[in-house]
């Protein structure tokens, strides 16, 4: 299709290029790139929202000459206008080759080999894999469903490979898709289409951890008034051309994306190196947490010796405590019994008062540790790192491990803790 610069500034600016394309034939982003690469400006974001509510909207003009011819291409095909240096005032379009040059997509992005693993891509959906092709007629279906929000096209099947782009990104994420598992298979790493772990994405094996990947594309969101009701508003995605190769364990993914001076196309080993480093990171993750788990082990250990040595020494102060409150209670007994002899001499006692003097005083005498004093326990509080270092001594082979561990300054923070964090008493003898 051939247009004049100004007709082409007069459309965009008439109607969303969308609807442009429809009409046309041709995809949104082969308008988008003609409009860049002949200077023709084009509505900014919420452009169309502020005409649908009539709102005043003042366009920038168009410089340079209006009357320049664009040949604008099916999207099966690429253009290959070429933008004119900014000083040159007549701007021109150069013809169209006869034949796409290798490296070419849908899109219109042309991919120039930087490093060897840019030669994974290939020119054509048919020189690909025969996943990657069932995947295309998968995914170009005139009947493949759309993601509810996203509005990106779903696989018609459980075993086609995963992406998540618009209908008019389609072959270049495939072309670029299997360049990505031709270098993954270069690897000789196992790759699993779509993952168990999650069946929206793919997966790969390396070194026995599984990375998830896909490949998205960045879309632009649009607010627009509801049909439903007047003071709704509702949320339209538009495709950008601006692909993004997502990768991860678990449930947070990074990402490489299109650069304004680098595709992924040429990004290829930039890929393979993110999959390697995500695993190096997750095998350092794994070493770390295992380190951390078994130094929690350690520390648990230390603590329950700890909590035994304050335990004998709490068992000390409660054998004093216990010992004064029974000398207490025996000398009260005695002086009882010493009243009631003041009161009534033990000559007027009737047998069985007699009898429950003597048996008061046996009591006291029980009870009072004074009188058996060679018979108490009488082991005194020691301190918790010297009682700590008494069982290691007796059970070297048990608590080895606890030798790496700065033992002082580790007992003293483990009796601080337990002192500002109590445990509570255990309630019906549970």
């Amino acid at each position: 299709m051939e247009i004049k610069r100004g007709d082409l500034y007069e459309a965009v600016w008439r109607q969303p290029r969308n609807q442009l394309a429809e009409k046309w034939s041709l995809s949104t982003r082969t308008i988008t790139l003609a409009c860049r690469q002949f200077d023709i400006p084009v509505p900014p974001s919420g452009h169309w929202t502020r005409v649908s509510m009539n709102k005043i909207i003042q366009r920038p003009p168009l410089r340079g000459d209006r009357k320049v011819s664009i040949e604008l291409l099916e999207p099966t095909s690429n253009m290959i206008t070429r933008r004119q240096p900014k000083h040159n005032s007549n701007l021109t379009a150069k013809p169209n080759p006869p034949s796409r040059p290798p490296n070419t997509g849908s899109s219109g992005l042309i991919t120039t080999p930087r490093n060897p693993a840019a030669t994974f891509v290939k020119a054509t959906i048919q020189e690909t894999s025969p996943a990657i092709r069932k995947a295309y007629r998968s995914y170009s279906s005139p009947n493949a469903n759309r993601d509810y929000r996203y509005q990106h096209v779903l696989p018609g099947s459980e075993s086609i490979v995963r992406i998540a782009v618009m209908p008019e990104m389609v072959e270049r994420a495939l072309l670029l898709m299997d360049a990505i598992l031709r270098a993954i298979a270069a690897e000789k790493w196992a790759v699993q289409i779509p993952s168990d772990q999650d069946r929206t994405k793919n997966s790969v094996n390396i070194d026995g951890i599984t990375v998830l990947f896909t490949l998205t594309e960045q879309r632009k969101q649009e607010r627009i008034k509801s049909d439903k009701m007047w003071t709704d508003w509702e949320y339209r995605y538009h495709s950008t051309g601006v692909l993004r190769f997502q990768y991860g364990v678990g449930a947070y993914l990074s990402e490489l994306k299109d650069k304004k001076n680098q595709s992924l196309e040429e990004r290829i080993e930039d890929i393979v190196q993110a999959l390697r480093t995500e695993v190096t990171r997750v095998q350092n993750s794994q070493i770390e947490r295992r380190e951390q788990e078994r130094r929690y082990r350690l520390g648990q250990m230390l603590s329950g010796m700890v909590e035994q040595a304050l335990k004998n020494n709490e068992k000390c102060e409660q054998r004093l405590d216990q010992c004064a409150k029974n000398h207490e209670q025996a000398t009260k007994i005695r002086t009882f019994v010493e009243e009631l002899k003041q009161r009534i001499p033990p000559d007027q006692w009737r047998t069985e008062q007699a009898l429950w003097a003597e048996w008061a005083l046996r009591r006291a005498d029980e009870l009072d540790p004074v009188t058996r004093f060679d018979r108490l326990d009488h082991t005194v509080p020691v301190k918790v790192l010297h009682q700590v270092q008494d069982m290691m001594a007796a059970a070297p082979e048990r608590y080895v491990q606890l030798q790496e561990l700065d033992l002082e300054k580790s007992v003293d923070q483990i009796i601080d803790r337990m002192t500002r964090f109590p445990k509570p008493p255990c309630l019906g003898g549970v």
